[in-house]
């Protein structure tokens, strides 16, 4: 009965276990710092696990937000490029094109021909701007689809986000008990190992994130 019940609460939280990972991964990485809010503020559990929610929600929803703002801006000028080019046709060609061995007149003389006349750059592009729309919509879509459920993931990582950081001592101390229980010292001293790779992992690459973004800027 025991064994049963274990597999459907399993097969119940399959679809939300990697959101679910997250969370334990993120809370347990962070717990230092929910610590001392609490001890510094002097308040109760609740009230700080609310604080750090509201904290991870700006510090992970922030990057989102400028991301697609940022992808926006450039479909933007892409589009207004398109226009642009239709509308005025190539610019003269450039000087290294005539130089090209064999076919340089050849392409000069194509390329001042599509650049004289506007119609014919849009017929011998109309093929291609058929597909590229096609894929750009479909690219599209399968963005928004992502974004989509990564937002979904994400909010649901920070609801049990809060319940972690509120009963975190609780279940870390039935954790350990259960460790002990069933390997003895031995698993006790696992849960400390793995604990400290998660963390070590977690640091790395938030530290080598941050050290990427201060050297784009």
């Amino acid at each position: 009965l025991l064994a049963g019940l274990a597999i459907a609460s399993f097969l119940v939280l399959r679809p939300f276990a990697a959101a679910i990972l997250w969370a334990g991964i993120l809370v347990y990485s962070t717990w230092p710092i929910f610590t001392a809010i609490q001890r510094r503020l002097g308040i109760g559990r609740s009230f700080a696990a609310l604080l750090m929610i509201l904290a991870a929600f700006a510090v992970l929803l922030a990057p989102l937000a400028f991301v697609v703002a940022d992808f926006a801006d450039d479909a933007r000028r892409l589009v207004q490029s398109g226009r642009i080019l239709f509308a005025d046709g190539l610019p003269p060609p450039p000087a290294w094109l005539a130089s090209l061995p064999v076919v340089g007149h050849h392409l000069e003389d194509q390329w001042r021909r599509i650049a004289s006349d506007a119609g014919e750059l849009q017929v011998i592009l109309a093929p291609y701007t058929q597909v590229l729309g096609r894929w750009g919509f479909d690219a599209g879509v399968n963005v928004g689809l992502g974004l989509a459920q990564g937002t979904m993931e994400l909010a649901l990582a920070l609801f049990v986000m809060f319940f972690l950081y509120r009963d975190g001592a609780t279940i870390a101390g039935r954790l350990q008990g259960g460790a002990i229980r069933l390997l003895g010292a031995r698993g006790e001293r696992l849960l400390n190992v793995a604990g400290n790779t998660v963390q070590a992992v977690v640091y790395g690459v938030v530290g080598t994130a941050l050290i990427q973004g201060l050297l784009m800027l």
